[in-house]
């Protein structure tokens, strides 16, 4: 399924369980702007939605992802569930660092199948309450982008910051709607809302 939202040219288009965003992009000649040890065959808490089979491991989970798949006491823990705002620490059950579709596929059919609350989190601007429990899916790995210039429109991966936009759409005369700063994720600006300096002329992004 394909939604669209719209605000005068600008257009949106999010796929269902896709890694892809698009957005139209408006004419200008200036732009604007592996899983540790310890957690083999340990069982999650006893309580809520994360509760687990008895016996049940993260094997499964980590043969099927091509990213870093990590529990709380494994090292890199803290750094790939932190987002920008340090102020707000992550301390979810399991994050999984997805670097494609099938490894997104993979983590949320795991964490379906046991249960499990999922979270997703591309830059952590927009964070304002501690994830505690479940399973946090990191996107800040899948940030291609590719500009089709005839239709203006930019296809960006789930984890894609303003700044990669702007700098591929500048060789095609073209410029997002972004934000005021080009540091924040894209998918979270336009599904979250934002101002940035082409609002009154071009409308908003989100």
């Amino acid at each position: 399924m394909t939604a669209t939202l719209g605000i005068d040219d600008a257009l949106l288009e999010r796929r269902d369980g896709a890694q892809h965003q698009q957005t139209r992009l408006e004419g200008s000649h200036t732009p604007s702007v592996g899983i540790g040890g310890a957690l083999r065959g340990q069982r999650f808490g006893q309580s809520g939605l994360s509760v687990m089979f008895a016996n049940m491991t993260f094997d499964e989970l980590h043969a099927a992802i091509s990213g870093p798949v990590l529990g709380r006491d494994d090292a890199g823990f803290e750094q790939e569930a932190s987002g920008f705002n340090l102020a707000v620490q992550h301390r979810p059950e399991v994050v999984v660092g997805v670097t494609s579709t099938d490894d997104v596929v993979a983590a949320v059919r795991f964490a379906r199948q046991h249960r499990m609350p999922v979270r997703v989190q591309a830059t952590g601007h927009g964070a304002h309450l501690p994830i505690t429990d479940g399973l946090l899916v990191s996107t800040s790995r899948l940030d291609s982008v590719s500009i089709d210039e005839a239709s203006r429109i930019a296809t960006i991966q789930a984890g894609a910051r303003w700044a990669a936009v702007v700098s591929a759409a500048d060789p095609h005369g073209l410029a997002p709607v972004t934000g005021s700063s080009t540091n924040v994720g894209v998918v979270g600006y336009l599904l979250g809302g934002g101002l940035g300096p082409l609002g009154r002329s071009h409308g908003f992004s989100s």
